[in-house]
C-alpha cells in the first residue's frame, strides 16, 4: 500500500508516495529521500539520493554498545560507537547512496530514536538528513490518489470546509 507523507495534516508541504504505512517502515526504501529511521531490531534505515561519505548521530534515550553490517560495512566504512554516539567513515574515500540499512546497532532499552544527525558526502560537504517521525495514520486516506491531501475527510463542502456539511440550495446559495 502507498501513503502520502503529510496526508491529512493541514499545511503539509510534502506530497511523496512511499511504500508501506507510516508505522510500517521495514526498509530504507519506505522512507522519503534524505531520511533515517531506527527499526525495532536496531536497523538504522536510510534513503539517500546523495552520496554518503561519512556520518554521525546520537542515540536518543539509551545507549549503543555496537554497530555492524549494513551498506556502510559493505562500502568498507569503519563504524565506531560510544555510549550514545555512532560514527561512520571511510579511510579510502568510498561512499554509497540509495536506500536500505545504513548499519545495525545494538541498543539498550528505552531508545526513542536518533538525534544530532551529521552526514557528509565523499568530498566532505554536508548532506542534510532528517529523522523520520511516524505519525498515527488511522483516519487518513491510504493511497496516492488522495484528491485533497490536506483534508483527512478527503472532501470539502461548498463553503470550503474540510469534511463540512454545507450544501448549495436550489437557489444556488
Amino acid at each position: 500500500m502507498k501513503l502520502i507523507i503529510g496526508l491529512g495534516n493541514p499545511g503539509s508541504e510534502v506530497v511523496e508516495c512511499i511504500e508501506g504505512g507510516r508505522n510500517e517502515i521495514t526498509d530504507g526504501c519506505d522512507l522519503p529521500d534524505l531520511h533515517l529511521y531506527l527499526g525495532e531490531n536496531g536497523e538504522v534505515f536510510y534513503n539517500s539520493s546523495e552520496s554518503i561519505g561519512g556520518f554521525q548521530f546520537n542515540i536518543d534515550g539509551g545507549t549503543v554498545s555496537a554497530a555492524s553490517g549494513g551498506d556502510a560495512a559493505a562500502a568498507g566504512f569503519m563504524v565506531s560507537t560510544g555510549s550514545d554516539i555512532v560514527l561512520g567513515f571511510s579511510l579510502t574515500g568510498s561512499s554509497f547512496s540509495g536506500c536500505g540499512v545504513l548499519t545495525n546497532v545494538t541498543l539498550s532499552d528505552g531508545v526513542r530514536g536518533l538525534t544530532n544527525l551529521i552526514f557528509s558526502n565523499n568530498l566532505g560537504a554536508e548532506v542534510l538528513f532528517s529523522y523520520y517521525e511516524p505519525t498515527d495514520s488511522a483516519d487518513l486516506v491510504a493511497d496516492c490518489s488522495d484528491e485533497y491531501p490536506d483534508c483527512a475527510a478527503n472532501e470539502f463542502d461548498c463553503s470550503g470546509e474540510c469534511g463540512g456539511d454545507a450544501v448549495v440550495d436550489e437557489c444556488g446559495e
